[in-house]
């Protein structure tokens, strides 16, 4: 009977023994759980990709996880229930918290990026909820791509297309034209000093305009006088045409010597007669138009005090105009440094065009809830480990080396994709950029520092 009882007893140690060392395994691996930390909460209103165990990091180390991430309010928002470990707490209570990606190109394995505040103020005490303000989420490929739908892609390469267009066509004019502002301000800017400089002379002479106005005005009832006094002589000198024929034909005995002078007087006469008669309709008009004259003077004086004020105002506003004058021409050469790089820009810019609108047109969708038309549901269920680290300690070179078959073009010239690279030297995109051995990034200077889990470098 014992003989049968020993090996089950011998059994059982073993898989005791077995169990201990697996539970022992985990709490080595784990850092014992999450004994001795404290808790924190957040409230936010987009936890993409963000999952339970994720890490908080500070200063390059691991300084807690994220415990929990739950759904609140129908799925409008995440509720996350954050770890910090006794070394990082107390945290300063305007610490900020911000979720990072987990590298250049990973959308996923993210975690929290923890930045602590200035010391010696109060703490985050247990428990408490970080504010919304203090916790930041970055913006998501979708969110921002499907602001391009079918009308802004469109329009967007009809603006990339006219304004490369007329940018080439108008830099000469530009140019030329701030060229010449200066030069156009700077007198601008003299004509109001000399508008300022004598302002009694300027005072006085809309003065003066004021007072011929209402002369005129005043004048008005004698001016009318005088036009029906001259309709009357035209009307007598055309009824008495006759009689200055015949006296004039009848002076030859006694003017023998001014005959012919007189002959041609007569036909002078004749027109002269003419003319009267067709005058004496226009003077008819005369006295028409003399009543609108009157309100026409009756405005002119109305107008002429705001006028006064105008001026006034003008002249009390000269100092600042000069300032503002000047200024502009002092920043008018910045200004067409700021033009001149523009179109610079802009030039190496249009030949990205492709690449721009394949982008858009390809990722529009990517990671969308909704293709435009019909809701649905894109679920893809992983886990993923905390990355300890983003860097990578060789240099373009070296993974050149490493990786034959592997493409490389930074930055990359326009066309690189579609295998018809155009190489473009004065932006940077030359045959120099699908070289790794001369990527600026792997020199001395921009040697990858490695964190360790101290938070120190190696």
């Amino acid at each position: 009977m014992r003989a049968s009882v020993q090996p089950v007893v011998i059994r059982r140690a073993v898989a005791l023994g077995g169990l201990a060392a697996i539970v022992l395994l985990v709490v080595l691996l784990t850092g014992g759980g999450n004994a001795g930390s404290h808790t924190l909460y957040a409230t936010v209103s987009d936890a993409t990709n963000l999952i339970k165990g994720q890490e908080l990091k500070a200063g390059g180390g691991k300084i807690g996880v994220i415990d929990d991430v739950r759904a609140i309010d129908g799925g409008a928002k995440a509720r996350l229930t954050l770890s910090v470990e006794d070394r990082a707490w107390p945290l300063p209570k305007d610490t900020t918290f911000t979720a990072r990606f987990g590298g250049t190109a990973a959308f996923y394995n993210r975690h929290i990026l923890v930045t602590p505040g200035k010391e010696g103020g109060a703490s985050l005490t247990e428990g408490a909820d970080i504010p919304a303000l203090d916790f930041r989420v970055p913006v998501e490929v979708d969110q921002l791509l499907s602001v391009f739908d079918t009308d802004v892609r469109r329009d967007l390469k009809s603006f990339v297309n006219r304004s490369g267009e007329t940018l080439d066509r108008s830099q000469e004019p530009l140019r030329k034209t701030l060229d010449k502002t200066p030069q156009a301000i700077t007198q601008a800017a003299r004509v109001f000093e000399d508008l300022t400089d004598d302002r009694n002379a300027l005072s006085l002479t809309l003065t003066k305009t004021d007072d011929v106005v209402d002369a005129v005005r005043r004048a008005d009832p004698g001016l009318e006088r005088l036009l029906t006094g001259a309709a009357t002589t035209f009307s007598a000198i055309a009824d008495k045409q006759t009689q200055l024929k015949t006296t004039v034909e009848r002076l030859p005995g006694m003017l023998a010597q001014t005959r012919s002078t007189l002959t041609k007087a007569e036909g002078t006469l004749d027109d002269a007669g003419a003319l009267a008669t067709k005058l004496h309709p226009g003077v008819r008009q005369l006295r028409t138009i003399a009543a609108p004259l009157n309100d026409v003077l009756a405005s002119v004086q109305t107008i002429a005090p705001d006028a006064n004020a105008t001026l006034a105002t003008v002249r009390r506003s000269t100092p600042q105009v000069n300032t503002f004058l000047k200024r502009t021409t002092t920043l008018t050469p910045q200004i067409g440094s700021i033009a001149d790089k523009a179109i610079e820009n802009l030039n190496c810019i249009r030949p990205y065009t492709p690449e721009l609108m394949g982008l858009l047109t390809t990722w529009g969708d990517f990671m969308s809830w909704s293709d435009t038309k019909d809701k649905y549901l894109r679920a893809r269920v992983e886990n993923f480990l905390p990355t300890p680290t983003n860097d990578v300690p060789q240099t373009p070179a070296q993974l050149k080396q490493t990786f034959p078959d592997l493409r490389y073009g930074f930055p990359r010239p326009p066309g690189y994709n579609a295998g018809q690279p155009w190489y473009i030297d004065e932006c940077g995109a030359g045959k120099d950029a699908v070289d790794p051995s001369k990527d600026v990034e792997g020199a001395a200077s921009f040697t990858n520092k490695i964190p360790t889990a101290a938070g120190g470098t190696k």
